[in-house]
């Protein structure tokens, strides 16, 4: 979850940027659990924090360009196939 919140800020920097402003402190967060490699290690009251994560897997769960380049169902209209594999 964490590399793939990593890749998809990276992706979308620009306009996480510009729905919330500031985040420096959300980008410090990222920084810190990627260092850390704990995940869920921010604080939870932080409410911009949580809907800065929640945008970045919302922007991962709704890419599905990304998820076809990284996951390659079987079949194509096969959902389970494609979140069994993008679970993680």
């Amino acid at each position: 979850v964490l590399k793939r919140r990593i890749h998809t800020y990276e992706k979308h920097k620009h306009r996480l940027e510009a729905n919330y402003g500031t985040i420096k402190e959300c980008k410090a967060v990222l920084i810190s659990e990627m260092i850390s490699d704990q995940e869920d290690e921010y604080d939870a009251d932080n409410d911009e924090c949580d809907k800065f994560f929640d945008e970045l897997d919302n922007i991962r769960n709704n890419n599905s360009k990304a998820k076809n380049r990284h996951f390659k169902p079987i079949k194509k209209g096969s959902r389970t196939l494609k979140t069994s594999h993008s679970a993680n």
